[in-house]
């Protein structure tokens, strides 16, 4: 019985991996943001990314997510989207009004996927942040 209990309980967390992984990766449009730490390595992260009146946006879904916490001592970001790599400053906007906005972007953009990722988050520790082109 224990064992059975197991087993239900893995093949439960797998499938939520597996729902998890489709819903960040598969819904939508998957950026590849370019961030640079103090020590001058770079590292890469696959984001989601929402675009308001020619303005492209961002999300962190909390302040202390890795990327957000290099950007805020290196603002200078690349970004790749689709084939173009562009040089962009990332700009945090921490208004509950720019929070929301994203928020709202993201539901269109992403649907299922965004409700399900936002289960996941409190959705008032998210940060909106603005790429302004350099």
């Amino acid at each position: 019985m224990i064992k059975r209990l197991g087993t239900i309980v893995l093949i439960t967390l797998i499938a939520l991996i597996a729902v998890g992984y489709v819903a960040s990766e598969k819904v939508g449009e998957v950026v590849l943001l370019k961030t640079t730490d103090g020590a001058g390595g770079t590292h890469e992260t696959r984001l989601w990314i929402a675009e308001d009146e020619g303005q492209l946006w961002l999300r962190a879904g909390m302040p202390k997510n890795q990327w957000f916490v290099r950007i805020r001592s290196n603002p200078e970001v690349e970004l790749t989207r689709g084939e173009e790599t562009q040089a962009m400053t990332a700009v945090p906007v921490e208004t509950p009004e720019a929070r929301d906005r994203v928020h709202v972007l993201m539901a269109q953009n992403y649907g299922w996927g965004d409700r399900l990722i936002g289960l996941m988050r409190d959705p008032t520790n998210s940060i909106a942040v603005r790429l302004d082109p350099r």
